[in-house]
């Protein structure tokens, strides 16, 4: 099993909020689980999966891959 972390920027696209939120994972599992989101932002879990939202607006945020 190989496990690595990453972060990813958090973007509402509705109100400008942004933020880094730390992910980690095991390589060979496609789920992967946040360890840190950013103030301003909430998990909303929906099923079979959980997405982010912008605990301000209720819009759902941006991800997007910060490369190293």
């Amino acid at each position: 099993m190989i496990y690595i972390k990453w972060a990813e920027a958090v973007r509402c696209q509705h109100c400008a909020l942004v933020g880094i939120a730390s992910m980690a994972g095991d390589v060979e599992k496609t789920a992967a689980k946040i360890d840190r989101l950013p103030e301003g932002f909430k998990i909303v879990s929906t099923q079979g999966s959980a997405k982010i939202y912008c605990a301000a607006c209720n819009q759902q945020a941006r991800m997007l891959s910060l490369d190293p």
